[in-house]
């Protein structure tokens, strides 16, 4: 038997989910907090990764990128609309993508200096 604090506890709960309307990450199963859609993310990431004209694996790691958006659009109407350009939906926490991009990274671009860069720049989402 739950005791009574928590018991109120819950149902505060469940009432401030009913009454707030927010989304969870896909992946985390977290309320999205910061939501920012991965279309602005990978906006954001292509701009930085322009900084490095010659970086091999570039075109590579963009495409395999995309590819994951286009194999999420399914979801679009599913969740909250983004904070940054209104159009698209966040169906996954900025965070959560931020890590999809490093396994793509770390895949396919072996410039230590990039790798390095892309970690002090998107590892705080």
């Amino acid at each position: 038997m739950i005791n009574e604090p928590i018991a109120n506890s819950l149902a505060k709960y469940n009432r401030s989910r009913e009454e707030y309307d927010y989304f969870e990450c896909l992946e985390c199963n977290t309320p999205i907090a910061n939501p920012i859609c991965p279309e602005c993310v990978v906006k954001e990431f292509v701009m930085w990764l322009d900084k490095f004209p010659r970086v091999r694996g570039k075109g590579e790691t963009i495409r395999q990128i995309k590819n994951i958006l286009r194999e999420n659009e399914k979801f679009e109407g599913n969740s909250g609309k983004c904070i940054e350009c209104g159009e698209h939906n966040t169906f996954m926490c900025p965070h959560c993508f931020i890590m999809e991009i490093s396994k793509i990274i770390r895949a396919n671009i072996k410039d230590r200096r990039v790798s390095e860069e892309f970690f002090r720049m998107f590892h705080n989402a």
